[in-house]
Order: structure tokens, then C-alpha cells, then sequence
């Protein structure tokens, strides 16, 4: 009785488990799991090229000064807008304001020593004038017996000496005007050196580096500033040499900046010289409309849309691999999910085109992930356009 009493549970036990296995053997084999499917159609995709970049200025301009001196004061800091001509900074100006005080007295001086000089001249002028009258005159009455030669010999020595005094006088005069023209070039050049004490933005633009503050000492060549012209910020991209050559000038492009935001622009520049350790080139991509906050050296990505290829289209999701490595995607054959191989062309991330193993109307999976035979019950279909 016992031993039929055991049989009797281990039976029930088997039957049990065999119950459970059935229905796990079709629930993981037979029974359809719902899916996303795409019918496969004919479309465009668009074709493009990406590489990251950082913005910079086609005109970027470090602010210096001309002189050596000592900053005094700064008008403007980092992120302000300036227009051409403003006054930005100034030096240090005791001691060109003491050249010019000494270089305006100078002029007056040689200024007084000229009309001196000239009036002296005017004088010599007049007595050889005189000179020549009386040697006119005592020439003719010598000539007639009425004077001694001594007389004669007086007259002629009282010409020479009128005109050796009127060469003088001329000479003077000469070095006088020298004198004048270089005092007045000394006061111009302090006047110049006064005037670089102050210091102007040279453009309009944006100040975006403030290198040196008030009590520094500067020099020419030293920046004080860095500014640049927004008008001609760019997006500095490194393209791969193996694609470059589908980028062409004006192509419209996509500007992603790290700080968040995305914006239109064009290819503007392509250089001639590839990086021979990176193997890339700069492309340069202008904004289609200057973004209102930007950071020269800010990191970003560029998308440069290159053309489109027309063609059968799936979604780029549905593309999976199998254990062996090919690509293809899972189509639905008869209720069941069958791996297709197949080969692809151009994508956007989005859409991808198939060049073999698909024809226009096949029906693939694009999620859950399933397995090859696996029953299937498509639950939401779109295309692949």
C-alpha cells in the first residue's frame, strides 16, 4: 500500500514537472512575443561627415602698447564689448608729460633764436646794400680823379666785409631753422610717446582675455588684452583625411558646443596641410548667426551634411549580429523572426540604406531583441523612411 502510495507521488511529481517544462519549452519557443517591426522601403538619407572641433576667431588681436610703462588704469574686463577707438587703458604719463613741457619750451626758444637770426640777417642785408651804393658811387668820382685810392681801397674793404657779414648772417639764419625744425620734431615725438600712454581698441570686438592689471609693467609686444571680432568666430574642425575630400566649401553644417546648444553654419575653410600625426585636416565652420555666448577654445562637434544617396531604407536599429559575426537583421517570415544578412551604404544614425539582402516590402525587426526561429507578433510597424 505504502510503495503504491509513493509511486502514485513520484508519478504526480513527473507529470507535474513535465507540465512545467511544456509550457517553459513554449513559452520560450512558441509562444509569439510582441515586436516593433519596419517595412522596408525606398528613401534618401542623408549623407554627412562629423568631427569635433573648437571655436576660435579668424581675427583674433592681442591688445599691446607701443611704449614700456606702467599700467595706470583699465577701462574694460573679460566679456566686454568694446567699439574701435575707445579708450581701454592708460600708462604711466609724469614723464612724457615732462618731455612735452620741456620739448614746447625748446620750440619757443629756437622760435626766438630764428627771429633773432632773421632780423639779424635783414640788418646785413641793408648795410650791404648800402655798401654797394657807396661803392657805386666812390667808384665813379675815383675813376674821375676826385678820391685817392686809399679812399678807393676803404670803399671796397667796407663792401667785402657787408658782404662776409650778410654770408654769416645767411648761415645763422640756416642753422636757426634746423635748430627750430628739430625742436619741433623732438615735441612732436614727445607728444607721439604721451599719446601711447593711452591706448585705444584697435576693432570692435569682444574682450576675452584681461592678461595684465593695474601697476604691471608693460612693454611693446607684452599683452595687455585679447579680443576678438564676433563676427568672424568659427568652429575649428579636425576632419579625417579618408573623408575630407566630400567636403567642399558652403556645404551647410551642424555646430554642437559642449555648453549645450546647436546651431547652423557652412564650411568656410579648408586647409591644404594634413596633421602627419593624426592624419586629420581643419575644416572651418562658420555660424550661419553668431551664438550670443561663446568661449574661444570651447570644445564642440561639427556635422557637415555632404549630400544624400537614395535607396532601400531601414531603420539603423534594426541591424544586429549574429554568433558568427555577420551583420544582418531579423526579418519576419511566417510569424517567425529569421536572421537576413545583408549589406549596407550610407547612414545618418537614424536610417540606414541596404544595398543587398532586402527587397522593398520585407518586414524587419527592430526591437525587443530576439532569436533566429523565434515566434513573432509585430505589435507596432512602421517604414524605414
Amino acid at each position: 500500500m505504502k510503495n503504491t502510495k509513493a509511486l502514485i507521488k513520484r508519478w504526480g511529481l513527473f507529470v507535474f514537472l513535465t507540465a512545467i517544462i511544456v509550457f517553459a519549452a513554449y513559452v520560450i519557443f512558441l509562444k509569439p512575443i510582441d515586436v516593433k517591426a519596419a517595412r522596408v522601403t525606398i528613401g534618401t538619407v542623408t549623407r554627412f561627415v562629423r568631427g569635433p572641433g573648437l571655436v576660435e576667431a579668424r581675427i583674433p588681436v592681442e591688445v599691446s602698447t607701443k611704449i614700456t610703462g606702467v599700467i595706470t588704469s583699465l577701462m574694460v574686463d573679460q566679456g566686454n564689448k568694446v567699439k574701435k577707438g575707445q579708450l581701454i587703458a592708460t600708462l604711466d604719463d609724469a614723464d612724457s608729460l615732462a618731455k612735452v613741457s620741456s620739448g614746447k619750451k625748446a620750440v619757443a626758444v629756437a622760435q626766438c633764436d630764428l627771429e633773432t637770426a632773421r632780423a639779424d640777417l635783414e640788418k646785413a642785408r641793408a648795410d650791404l646794400t648800402l655798401a654797394r651804393n657807396n661803392y657805386q658811387r666812390d667808384h665813379e668820382v675815383f675813376m674821375a680823379g676826385y678820391i685817392s685810392p686809399a679812399a678807393m681801397d676803404a670803399t671796397e674793404a667796407a663792401l667785402q666785409a657787408a658782404q662776409s657779414s650778410t654770408k654769416a648772417a645767411e648761415t645763422v639764419v640756416s642753422s636757426r631753422i634746423f635748430a627750430e625744425k628739430k625742436a619741433r620734431d623732438d615735441l612732436r615725438y614727445a607728444e607721439a610717446m604721451l599719446s601711447y600712454t593711452k591706448i585705444y581698441a584697435p576693432m570692435d570686438g569682444i574682450i576675452i582675455q584681461r592678461d595684465k592689471e593695474v601697476g604691471a609693467t608693460v612693454s611693446p609686444g607684452v599683452s595687455i588684452f585679447s579680443m576678438v571680432d564676433p563676427n568672424t568666430v568659427w568652429v575649428m574642425a579636425r576632419i579625417d583625411e579618408t573623408v575630407v575630400g566630400k567636403v567642399h566649401i558652403n556645404q551647410p553644417a551642424l555646430i554642437r558646443l559642449r555648453s549645450g546648444g546647436e546651431f547652423k553654419g557652412y564650411v568656410a575653410r579648408i586647409e591644404r596641410q594634413s596633421n602627419a600625426v593624426t592624419r586629420e585636416l581643419e575644416v572651418d565652420v562658420a555660424f550661419d548667426n553668431i551664438p550670443k555666448r561663446f568661449a574661444i577654445d570651447q570644445e564642440g562637434d561639427v556635422t557637415i551634411l555632404t549630400g544624400t544617396a537614395k535607396g532601400l531604407v531601414i531603420p539603423a536599429a534594426a541591424l544586429v549580429g549574429n554568433k558568427n559575426g555577420e551583420q544582418g537583421v531579423m526579418m519576419v517570415k511566417n510569424g517567425r523572426a529569421r536572421f537576413q544578412p545583408v549589406e549596407t551604404g550610407a547612414t545618418d544614425g537614424v536610417k540606414t540604406i541596404v544595398t543587398t539582402g532586402l527587397k522593398e516590402d520585407d518586414i524587419v525587426v527592430i526591437g525587443p531583441a530576439v532569436t533566429d526561429g523565434r515566434p513573432v507578433r509585430i505589435k507596432n510597424q512602421g517604414s524605414g523612411a
